[in-house]
């Protein structure tokens, strides 16, 4: 018997060295279908005398199709680059290298082992997990959807005892991120075939991939991840379902989205943006962002192909130009505009290209646009203004005025004017994947407190004119340091106040209490670093996605009770409000839960799913498409 060994690559070099040396001695051919990998895949082949084919990504069965018509033996071994063969299984396929198989087997099957987080997983769904990989080329052929491609052969499976090691996922993040990338690919699939299921299908069909998983085929006896693998599983087959019935509301099909954004400088507007556009693409929406190059999102978007053709920054007629043509190349149904300074320049754009396009502008800030004229004409120039909350929403259609506020900004909000049925709410969510509680004991001894402290924390800029309220937090903490003793008060984040916090720390007595922790990019570490989030807003604020975060992540929250923020409040249990500026209710409320147990990970986790229900990206994504929906037809 001679064997061809086919493997399809992109950006494969972490693994393929692995593979290859596993098999490279007996390989009669080795056969490497590349989709334009960039990252030395090449090179690795190049050591083992691989072949090398280029073909751009056909999908994965035509892709594995493709490979087996380059293999020019009788015998394919069809091999995963996250894969390798165990020593027993090279030790069979040796063997079967020395004899010619009966003419009526066609194929062999196989075991295949799972590598997860450093422990080989022999129960549960993932094994034995039998695929037939070694077979003769001219009996079988790959079939399937966009995912999950299986392996057709006419005549006998014989079965081998030796594993096939699959070394699928890096970390717990990676596994996730597969899910959601399977699952959107199986709705996508179904829906083209015309599939339609029950609101029931998802939650009974998720209900029964756990439970069958963990219980009838002992995934319990592989501890923790055992778990992890059974809940992940029924989580990507619930998902499989929410995207299906999403894509069958929408109606026609997937819609074409352009989104429009200016500034891209990673502040909380286009942190939504980002966050929605990538969401919309993950539940079948064909979706762009068209904005300017040279921001940290640049490398994220282009490979997930959400970017348009850069534009220059701060060149608004170019930019608009810019906006048009790529309103005539992708010829989308909805142009959606995030800034309240890429409103004007959208609706012109959308002129410019004389396409018949539905125009979405989202309103992020807790007031309406500061121009009369804006106020004035925007509605009847566009087809849905999106609130992010419901006090954004009122402020558009009702106005709110606080002529007493010390804040020129609250005194008077003034509201739209013309037709406010176009004004929507569509609150934002937060990745759930991420904040989650975890363990964070590295970043607490890294902030210098232990387990016996109590540490509240402000998460936010410390800008002028008053941060986020980081002066009335410390006022607080000085009334109850002293009742407090295990307290710690933390400021995460950075600003031009910082020189004028560090004076306020002295000054109240606080400094072996109280400090500015270094610039923290890992926002779900933090939040699981501390015991209780504060947030004393002052200003305006639309809505509260900090709330969310840290309530995801299982932390109690004490929030101003100002505008849009009680919105991301779950119930009292969890969050307390106070009025804004009273340093001496927020003082009580800290000194509260400071004398509060500590929630264990149970009560944390049942938190987090809560606020994933209401808040979660796939959540914000499907408020947003029932928006499209009304907007489109």
């Amino acid at each position: 018997m001679k064997i061809s060994f086919c493997i399809i690559t992109l950006n494969e070099a972490d693994h393929l060295a692995r593979c290859l040396a596993s098999l490279v001695d007996l390989a009669d051919e080795i056969v490497v279908l590349d989709s334009d990998s960039q990252d030395g895949t090449r090179q690795i082949a190049a050591k083992f005398q691989c072949r090398w084919e280029q073909q751009a990504w056909l999908g994965y069965v035509g892709q594995k199709n493709k490979a087996l018509s380059l293999a020019s033996q009788e015998w394919v071994f069809s091999i995963d680059a996250d894969e390798a063969m165990s020593e027993e299984l090279r030790q069979e396929v040796r063997a079967l290298k020395r004899q010619d198989p009966p003419e009526a087997v066609s194929g062999y099957a196989m075991p295949r082992c799972v590598c997860y987080q450093g422990r080989w997983i022999r129960h549960g769904d993932w094994y034995p997990d039998r695929l037939v990989r070694l077979f003769r080329r001219a009996r079988a052929k790959f079939t399937g959807g966009q995912v999950h491609e299986r392996l057709e052969v006419e005549g006998a499976i014989l079965q081998l005892r030796g594993e096939l090691q699959h070394y699928s996922f890096r970390d717990r993040d990676d596994h996730w991120a597969r899910c959601r990338k399977y699952a959107r690919l199986w709705a996508e699939t179904q829906f083209q075939a015309g599939r339609k299921d029950g609101p029931l299908a998802g939650p009974a069909r998720a209900a029964f991939r756990w439970f069958r998983g963990y219980v009838l085929k002992a995934g319990f006896l592989d501890g923790a991840l055992g778990w992890r693998i059974a809940w992940f599983g029924a989580k990507e087959v619930s998902l499989k379902y929410k995207l299906l019935r999403q894509l069958n509301r929408a109606g026609g099909g997937p819609r074409r989205i352009l989104h429009v954004n200016s500034v891209l400088t990673g502040g909380g507007t286009d942190e939504s943006c980002v966050r929605l556009v990538q969401v919309l693409r993950e539940m079948g929406q064909q979706v762009w962002l068209a904005g300017p190059s040279g921001s940290r999102y640049d490398t994220a978007l282009a490979e997930a192909g959400l970017f348009c053709a850069p534009a220059l920054r701060n060149s608004k007629p170019r930019f608009i130009w810019h906006v048009a043509r790529c309103i005539r190349r992708q010829r989308p149904q909805i142009v959606h505009a995030h800034h309240g300074r890429d409103y004007w320049p959208a609706i012109l754009a959308v002129w410019l290209s004389g396409q018949p396009v539905k125009i979405v502008l989202s309103r992020h800030l807790a007031k309406s646009p500061g121009s009369w004229v804006s106020r004035r004409f925007l509605l009847s120039r566009c087809d849905a203004m999106v609130a992010v909350s419901e006090f954004v929403a009122r402020v558009l259609r009702e106005g709110v005025e606080e002529p007493g506020s010390p804040d020129p900004e609250r005194r008077s909000r003034p509201p739209m004017r013309g037709d406010k049925s176009k004004i929507f709410t569509a609150q934002g969510g937060i990745d759930t994947d991420q904040f989650r509680p975890m363990e964070s004991t590295a970043l607490r001894e890294q902030w210098k407190v232990g387990a016996e402290h109590f540490v509240f924390a402000v998460a936010g800029a410390y800008d002028q004119p008053g941060g986020k309220g980081q002066r009335d937090f410390l006022l607080a903490a000085a009334r109850i340091h002293q009742q407090c003793p295990n307290a710690r008060f933390l400021l995460i984040g950075r600003g031009s106040l910082a020189g004028a916090l560090q004076e306020e720390i002295a000054k109240l007595g606080l400094t072996e209490k109280a400090w500015l922790t270094p610039y923290c990019l890992d926002m779900p570490k933090a939040m699981n670093a501390i015991d209780c989030l504060v947030h004393p807003a002052v200003g305006t604020e639309a809505f509260g996605l900090v709330i969310c975060e840290a309530l995801a992540c299982g932390r109690p929250v004490i929030a101003a009770d100002l505008d849009g923020i009680p919105e991301a409040v779950m119930d009292a249990e969890s969050a307390s409000l106070v009025p804004p500026a009273s340093v001496e209710k927020l003082a009580q409320a800290m000194l509260h839960w400071s004398r509060q147990e500590r929630w264990n990970l149970a009560r944390r986790w049942q938190l987090h799913e809560k606020v994933a229900a209401r808040f979660s990206l796939l959540a914000a994504g499907e408020r947003m498409c029932g928006i499209y929906a009304q907007v489109a037809g």
